[in-house]
């Protein structure tokens, strides 16, 4: 009861944060988006192990690091199959470090061919990462979200790599892999094999993984570790991305994902600040798994809807969108069993 509690408490606060400095308060996930919330839950498959599969895991390069990693530096972290129900090892390149966070782009981010035909997502750069983006990024989160929820909630323990888990289970995944500074939070950009990977035209195509925490991938590699969908950062960080809703290319690549009407009209548009929201809000699923791993779902999803709020005098509250790949499946507000974890919206 006393963690319930706290809970109540401090998402109160973020709200009353939220209000003093002029942040949006757009209603709870949930209450936004209406039939499209389901519950997905805070670590995904509740901390479950998945298999590692052999047939989609990328080529071990087996040469051990040299120290820290430095900017440029390729390593082999996981990726998710949340279609396929598994893991698989996936090569990344680190693109930015600042004082505590490292961010770690997948190599391969491009989505499949469907039907023989190449899809429009690639066509139009929708997985394309600057580097302007990642030192936004970056900045964002040490001088943002990192200090507002520490102060809130908690630090997380250092975690720095030494006698990860993975290495021992992968023939020449060197031991000192994952070796860093136990102080940085490790984000990992990929593009999450989800239905939308597979099948956007599909009902549950529409929909996608944005974001996600799976403490799995923190023992595995000794590290505390976040992972954020790599789709259309273009239009989804930063302050001021740029809008192409309406455009000729965007529409005819709505007709091919399956998009009609509304959904149609606004693919391509801005959301400012949208993946460093999620970045916020599974960073508190990060946090709150070390503070308490019992913690009931809807405390545990409650305080980041808080905090999404008072963490962003730059951040916005999560907008109201019922539309195409940007509803939000979260368990704010649970309408059927657990599924997935993280933050699942329409893209």
């Amino acid at each position: 009861m006393r963690r319930i509690f706290v809970g109540l408490v401090v998402t109160s606060l973020a709200l009353l944060v939220a209000l003093a400095t002029g942040v949006g308060t757009a209603a709870a996930a949930g209450q936004a988006n209406g039939s499209g919330v389901k519950d997905v839950g805070s670590n995904y498959k509740h901390g479950k192990k998945l298999g590692i599969s052999n047939q989609e895991s990328e080529q071990v390069s087996g040469q051990p690091p040299q120290g820290n990693a430095k900017v440029g530096s390729v390593r082999t972290w996981l990726g998710l199959d949340d279609f396929k129900n598994s893991i698989y090892l996936k090569n990344y390149t680190l693109r930015g470090v600042g004082d505590h966070i490292e961010v770690w782009v997948a190599n391969n981010l491009a989505f499949p061919d469907h039907g023989g035909k190449p899809d429009c997502r690639n066509t139009l750069g929708l997985t394309t990462v600057t580097d302007g983006q990642i030192q936004s990024f970056i900045k964002e989160f040490d001088t943002n979200i990192l200090p507002k929820e520490s102060e809130a909630f908690s630090v997380a323990p250092a975690r720095d790599g030494h006698k990860a888990v993975l290495p021992t289970l992968i023939p020449n995944l060197p031991s000192s892999e994952y070796k860093g500074e136990g102080d940085n939070t490790v984000v990992l950009v990929d593009n999450v094999r989800d239905a939308n990977y597979y099948e956007p035209t599909s009902e549950d195509g529409k929909t996608y993984i944005a974001g996600f925490f799976y403490s799995v991938f923190n023992e595995y590699f000794n590290r505390n570790v976040m992972t954020i969908d790599a789709f259309d950062w273009v239009h989804r960080t930063g302050a001021n991305p740029p809008s192409e809703a309406g455009t000729a290319a965007y529409l005819a690549c709505a007709s091919e994902l399956g998009l009609t009407g509304d959904d149609a009209a606004k693919f391509g548009r801005s959301r400012p600040h949208l993946y460093e929201g999620v970045f916020a809000h599974e960073y508190q699923h990060l946090l709150e798994y070390y503070a308490d791993t019992d913690e009931v779902s809807w405390v545990n999803e409650g305080l980041p809807t808080g905090r999404r709020r008072s963490s962003a005098t730059s951040i916005r509250a999560w907008p109201r969108t019922p539309n195409s790949r940007e509803r939000i499946r979260t368990s704010a507000v649970s309408r059927g069993g657990t599924r997935r974890s993280g933050d699942r919206r329409t893209r």
